[in-house]
Protein backbone atom coordinates (compact mmCIF):
# COMPACT_ATOMS: atom_id res chain seq x y z
CA UNK A 1 0.00 0.00 0.00
CA UNK A 2 3.04 2.28 -0.15
CA UNK A 3 3.86 4.50 -2.66
CA UNK A 4 7.02 3.42 -4.66
CA UNK A 5 8.99 5.80 -6.25
CA UNK A 6 12.42 4.87 -7.99
CA UNK A 7 15.46 7.70 -9.26
CA UNK A 8 17.42 7.30 -11.34
CA UNK A 9 19.88 8.88 -14.17
CA UNK A 10 18.57 9.03 -17.56
CA UNK A 11 18.73 5.91 -19.26
CA UNK A 12 18.93 5.53 -22.96
CA UNK A 13 16.29 2.28 -22.85
CA UNK A 14 12.64 3.84 -21.94
CA UNK A 15 11.10 1.37 -19.61
CA UNK A 16 7.46 0.69 -18.37
CA UNK A 17 6.99 1.11 -14.62
CA UNK A 18 4.07 -1.48 -12.65
CA UNK A 19 1.31 0.60 -12.03
CA UNK A 20 1.61 2.58 -8.52
CA UNK A 21 5.19 3.02 -9.17
CA UNK A 22 6.43 6.45 -9.60
CA UNK A 23 9.79 7.18 -12.05
CA UNK A 24 11.31 9.82 -11.41
CA UNK A 25 14.22 10.75 -14.07
CA UNK A 26 17.52 12.49 -12.16
CA UNK A 27 18.96 15.81 -14.09
CA UNK A 28 22.70 14.03 -13.67
CA UNK A 29 24.14 11.51 -12.59
CA UNK A 30 24.11 11.64 -8.90
CA UNK A 31 25.43 14.68 -9.07
CA UNK A 32 24.76 18.19 -7.52
CA UNK A 33 21.51 18.74 -9.34
CA UNK A 34 20.54 15.17 -8.61
CA UNK A 35 21.14 15.61 -5.10
CA UNK A 36 19.05 18.78 -5.28
CA UNK A 37 16.63 17.03 -7.19
CA UNK A 38 16.57 14.15 -4.36
CA UNK A 39 16.26 16.86 -1.50
CA UNK A 40 12.87 18.71 -3.18
CA UNK A 41 11.28 14.99 -3.32
CA UNK A 42 11.79 13.31 -0.43
CA UNK A 43 11.92 16.36 2.63
CA UNK A 44 8.13 16.44 1.54
CA UNK A 45 7.83 13.21 3.52
CA UNK A 46 8.83 12.60 6.93
CA UNK A 47 7.60 8.77 6.32
CA UNK A 48 10.34 8.64 3.39
CA UNK A 49 12.63 5.68 3.24
CA UNK A 50 15.38 5.78 0.67
CA UNK A 51 16.69 2.86 -0.23
CA UNK A 52 19.75 2.52 -1.94
CA UNK A 53 21.46 -0.32 -4.18
CA UNK A 54 24.56 0.53 -4.02
CA UNK A 55 27.24 -0.83 -6.66
CA UNK A 56 30.04 2.18 -6.75
CA UNK A 57 30.43 2.49 -9.94
CA UNK A 58 26.89 3.21 -10.83
CA UNK A 59 26.77 6.66 -8.90
CA UNK A 60 29.00 8.34 -11.33
CA UNK A 61 32.32 10.13 -10.82
CA UNK A 62 34.16 6.96 -11.88
CA UNK A 63 32.93 5.25 -8.54
CA UNK A 64 34.07 7.42 -6.54
CA UNK A 65 31.21 9.52 -5.52
CA UNK A 66 32.55 10.45 -2.14
CA UNK A 67 29.94 13.34 -2.58
CA UNK A 68 26.79 11.32 -2.89
CA UNK A 69 27.74 9.09 -0.32
CA UNK A 70 27.78 11.96 1.92
CA UNK A 71 25.03 13.94 0.74
CA UNK A 72 22.97 10.30 2.27
CA UNK A 73 24.27 10.90 5.20
CA UNK A 74 23.76 14.38 5.32
CA UNK A 75 20.01 12.84 4.60
CA UNK A 76 19.70 10.15 7.51
CA UNK A 77 21.28 13.12 9.91
CA UNK A 78 17.95 15.00 8.60
CA UNK A 79 15.64 12.09 10.02
CA UNK A 80 15.45 10.36 7.00
CA UNK A 81 15.08 6.03 6.96
CA UNK A 82 17.93 5.81 4.80
CA UNK A 83 18.68 2.27 3.69
CA UNK A 84 21.23 0.64 1.87
CA UNK A 85 22.08 -3.00 -0.10
CA UNK A 86 25.28 -3.13 -0.70
CA UNK A 87 25.52 -5.32 -3.96
CA UNK A 88 29.35 -4.18 -3.97
CA UNK A 89 31.24 -2.44 -1.67
CA UNK A 90 34.53 -1.50 -3.23
CA UNK A 91 37.47 -2.41 -5.65
CA UNK A 92 40.07 -5.20 -4.54
CA UNK A 93 43.47 -3.61 -4.20
CA UNK A 94 44.95 -6.03 -5.92
CA UNK A 95 43.80 -4.69 -9.60
CA UNK A 96 45.58 -2.60 -12.17
CA UNK A 97 47.46 -0.05 -10.29
CA UNK A 98 45.39 2.89 -11.62
CA UNK A 99 42.69 1.19 -9.73
CA UNK A 100 44.43 1.76 -5.72
CA UNK A 101 42.86 5.19 -5.69
CA UNK A 102 39.75 4.38 -6.56
CA UNK A 103 39.75 0.90 -4.12
CA UNK A 104 40.51 3.15 -1.10
CA UNK A 105 38.01 6.12 -2.36
CA UNK A 106 35.53 3.56 -2.38
CA UNK A 107 36.04 1.77 1.07
CA UNK A 108 35.49 6.01 2.52
CA UNK A 109 32.37 5.39 0.97
CA UNK A 110 31.33 2.30 2.25
CA UNK A 111 32.05 3.69 5.50
CA UNK A 112 30.34 6.57 5.18
CA UNK A 113 27.26 4.81 4.08
CA UNK A 114 27.74 2.55 6.83
CA UNK A 115 27.11 5.54 9.02
CA UNK A 116 24.35 6.55 7.12
CA UNK A 117 22.05 3.37 6.87
CA UNK A 118 20.00 3.27 9.66
CA UNK A 119 19.39 -0.45 7.98
CA UNK A 120 21.93 -2.03 6.32
CA UNK A 121 21.22 -5.46 3.66
CA UNK A 122 23.92 -7.45 1.95
CA UNK A 123 23.67 -9.49 -1.39
CA UNK A 124 26.30 -11.84 0.24
CA UNK A 125 27.67 -12.56 3.81
CA UNK A 126 30.81 -12.56 2.44
CA UNK A 127 30.48 -8.48 2.57
CA UNK A 128 29.91 -8.73 5.98
CA UNK A 129 33.44 -9.33 6.76
CA UNK A 130 34.90 -6.76 4.07
CA UNK A 131 32.46 -3.88 5.98
CA UNK A 132 33.07 -5.31 9.68
CA UNK A 133 36.62 -3.75 9.21
CA UNK A 134 35.56 -0.24 9.15
CA UNK A 135 31.87 -0.43 11.42
CA UNK A 136 32.16 -3.53 12.73
CA UNK A 137 28.83 -2.44 14.83
CA UNK A 138 26.91 -1.62 11.59
CA UNK A 139 27.59 -5.16 10.38
CA UNK A 140 26.55 -6.21 13.18
CA UNK A 141 22.67 -6.43 12.12
CA UNK A 142 22.79 -6.66 8.80
CA UNK A 143 20.56 -8.65 6.93
CA UNK A 144 21.79 -11.18 3.87
CA UNK A 145 19.44 -11.08 0.79
CA UNK A 146 20.74 -13.12 -1.06
CA UNK A 147 20.11 -12.80 -5.04
CA UNK A 148 19.34 -15.69 -6.65
CA UNK A 149 21.28 -17.84 -9.33
CA UNK A 150 20.24 -19.64 -12.26
CA UNK A 151 23.49 -21.91 -11.34
CA UNK A 152 22.33 -25.19 -9.96
CA UNK A 153 23.76 -25.43 -6.62
CA UNK A 154 25.49 -29.38 -7.00
CA UNK A 155 26.59 -31.37 -3.67
CA UNK A 156 28.80 -33.74 -5.50
CA UNK A 157 32.31 -32.88 -7.00
CA UNK A 158 32.31 -35.94 -9.47
CA UNK A 159 29.25 -34.57 -10.71
CA UNK A 160 30.39 -30.84 -10.95
CA UNK A 161 33.42 -32.39 -12.70
CA UNK A 162 30.96 -33.89 -15.59
CA UNK A 163 28.85 -31.05 -15.88
CA UNK A 164 32.04 -28.62 -16.40
CA UNK A 165 33.45 -31.16 -18.62
CA UNK A 166 30.45 -30.95 -20.66
CA UNK A 167 29.70 -27.17 -20.58
CA UNK A 168 33.28 -27.06 -22.14
CA UNK A 169 32.71 -29.93 -24.60
CA UNK A 170 35.21 -32.09 -23.16
CA UNK A 171 33.79 -34.95 -22.69
CA UNK A 172 35.37 -37.62 -20.67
Amino acid sequence: GDGVAVYSPAAGARWQPAEALEVVTLSDRFGMRSMRDLSSHIEHDHRTRLLVQYVPAVFGRRGTNVAFCRWLLSRRHAGVDVRVMFHEPYLYLRWRPDHIVTAFTQRAMAAILLDAASHLYLSTDTWRRYLARFRPRAVQDAVTFPIPSAIPSVDSSHAVNVTRHASIGDAR
